[in-house]
């Protein structure tokens, strides 16, 4: 299975302009990995996770 960092998977699924906005948004605690929060941008992900943004972002 092929790992992204969480942060580079964002910006490559076009949630953030920037890794640094994508940064923002992930230890803010707006984005859910396979239904689970995570707050650590540098977190390996599979790259088919299913990746959601929270509302009110």
């Amino acid at each position: 299975m092929n790992k992204i960092r969480l942060d580079n998977l964002v910006l490559k699924l076009g949630f953030a302009e920037t890794r640094s906005k994508a940064k923002g948004l992930i230890m803010a605690g707006h984005v859910k990995v396979d239904g689970a929060i995570v707050d650590k941008a540098g977190t390996g992900v599979a790259i088919d996770s299913n990746v959601e943004i929270l509302n009110g972002v």
